[in-house]
């Protein structure tokens, strides 16, 4: 959905309590999230997400895994990186309300070496 810029179907998945520890090196509520996918402040050009763990306990689940991202030049990623494909690290956590899992929270961080090192 973020590789499709799909702000409806993202809003949709998500808890009004999402958090994001962004690989900006900034915490961003649900409001702040979904403004900045509408502004093209978050984009991509290309994204390949890869799940190494899944762990369900309960109504919580936890998502592990690497992803290749490819900001958009004039995503804020963009703008510090460049328009590379950048290999990062992500934990995604989603709670079940009412029968229907919603994403509550998320950490992604770049992970640094060479731009070539993507694998």
């Amino acid at each position: 959905m973020v590789a499709r810029a799909d702000v409806k179907g993202l809003a949709e998945l998500s808890a009004r309590e999402l958090t994001i520890n962004a690989p900006t090196n900034r915490i961003l509520s649900h409001n702040q999230f979904l403004a900045m996918m509408r502004s093209g402040q978050i984009g991509a050009e290309a994204f390949e997400r890869t799940v190494e763990s899944v762990t369900v306990v309960g109504d919580v689940g936890v998502v592990m895994g690497n992803e290749i991202f490819t900001p958009t030049a004039a995503s804020e990623l963009g703008r510090t990186y460049g328009a590379v494909p950048l290999k990062r690290r992500y934990t995604n956590i989603y709670r079940k309300y009412d029968g229907q899992w919603k994403w509550l929270a998320r950490h992604a961080n770049v992970v640094p070496g060479p731009k070539t090192d993507i694998r």
